[in-house]
């Protein structure tokens, strides 16, 4: 069994309020940048994290709906991988990070 490891940056949503609007975009193409980077290194399951849900404070329910966009949208990334699962750290009473991210097939 072979393991690639791919670490990248957070999008910060508390860099200031001028930043928040980019947000959407710049997550977007670094998600994107991800899993093409995955798929052409063949690999056929990926583990995703949360991109900063918690100690960076991005929502939750925003950052999965980027990676359902990408994995599940027109792009339709999902197709390349037997199996995608996402590492979700939650210390929220309600379990909020890990239900955002729980929904997405």
């Amino acid at each position: 069994m072979l393991i690639d490891v791919l670490w990248h940056k957070n999008v910060m949503s508390r860099e200031g309020k001028e930043n928040i609007k980019k947000i959407p975009e710049v997550m977007l193409n670094r998600i994107e940048k991800v899993l093409i980077l995955a798929i052409l290194e063949g690999c056929d399951a990926i583990v995703l994290g949360a991109y900063g849900c918690g100690v960076f404070g991005n929502n939750p329910h925003s950052v999965a709906g980027y990676f359902n966009t990408l994995l599940n949208g027109k792009t339709g990334y999902r197709k390349y991988y037997r199996k995608v699962l996402f590492s979700v750290f939650d210390r929220t009473p309600g379990q909020n990070n890990f239900r955002a991210f729980q929904s997405i097939k």
